[in-house]
């Protein structure tokens, strides 16, 4: 398939709830679907920046942005450089090892909120507070 491969994982019950630590495979897919996401996030401002900015000349945001889960009134380049600042991090979890341990308190992430939002630092219930 032109373009690069597409991250497809059928989620089951037990991986939105099992805290297991991650496989090789399944912490490779995350990592390659992360990588894919970053250069799509920088194709995206980059574009952005070539064509002047965020929005409307009188500084509103037109586009739209629900590929990138902004809330209306954001701006594009805005939300994506805060997603690819996520993304960077875990990236960075990921090389030193962190990746999937929940930074709020310590249990593991579970592999189908990773798959949700692989950048995630928090498990589900840190990340409702």
């Amino acid at each position: 398939m032109a373009g690069g491969a597409f991250f497809i994982h059928f989620i089951r019950e037990t991986d939105m709830s099992s805290t297991q630590s991650l496989t090789t495979s399944q912490l490779r897919d995350l990592e390659a679907e992360l990588r894919r996401e970053r250069a799509r996030l920088e194709r995206v401002v980059r574009s952005q920046a070539q064509s002047g900015g965020e929005g409307d000349p009188d500084g509103s945001s037109a586009y739209d942005v629900s590929s990138l889960g902004a809330a209306p009134g954001i701006g594009l380049t805005t939300q994506a450089r805060a997603r690819l600042e996520a993304i960077d991090a875990a990236l960075a979890r990921i090389a030193d090892g962190s990746y999937g341990i929940c930074s709020g308190c310590g249990a593991r992430i579970p592999f189908g909120r990773l798959i949700v939002m692989p950048e995630s630092a928090l498990c589900m219930a840190c990340g409702r507070v």
